[in-house]
């Protein structure tokens, strides 16, 4: 039998601890399972096709890149907030609109913030593609398309778990 590597170890601790910061965080902000299982689900979704993205096209990850993956997190999770602080917003202040209008609402108004957002860090991270070091380069391309496809699914996930 094959004894299991530190590392993998050490990143099922770390990601573990992590994900249960980020559940008790959110738990006790909203207050409502709800509002802690959307944000969840849409962080685990961009995280699955990211590293999928990144296993089909047999792209390595190297010691400089290997934070990828808590970053993303963060920016979806931060995208993802936005939208649902906005439609608790909405909701409260105005009690006759249909879920249909509250979700098309929050999503309205929250796109171009979010949109400018994603998209000055993305600048951010291709600059990294200028450097002659590869690591660097791929950690900036990594990035750019996490970025990309966390702001396509906290848009298109949010509405839809909604």
């Amino acid at each position: 039998m094959q004894e299991t590597p530190f590392f993998i170890c050490a990143f099922f601790i770390y990601f573990i601890g992590v994900f249960a910061f980020l559940v008790l965080l959110l738990s006790v902000i909203f207050q409502s399972v709800r509002w802690v299982v959307i944000p969840m689900l849409t962080c685990i979704y961009v995280g699955v096709t990211m590293v999928g993205f990144l296993g089909f096209y047999d792209w390595p990850v190297t010691v400089v890149s290997s934070n990828f993956i808590s970053l993303l997190l963060i920016i979806t999770l931060s995208l993802t907030v936005h939208l649902i602080v906005k439609y608790r917003e909405l909701l409260a202040n105005d009690h006759s609109l249909s879920q249909e209008e509250l979700v098309r609402e929050s999503v309205r108004h929250k796109f171009m913030p979010c949109f400018y957002t994603a998209i000055t860090t993305i600048v951010a991270f291709v600059s990294l593609i200028v450097s002659d070091i590869r690591p660097i380069i791929d950690f900036g391309w990594m990035m750019t398309i996490g970025i990309s496809i966390s702001l396509l699914f906290s848009f298109t996930l949010f509405p839809a778990f909604v």
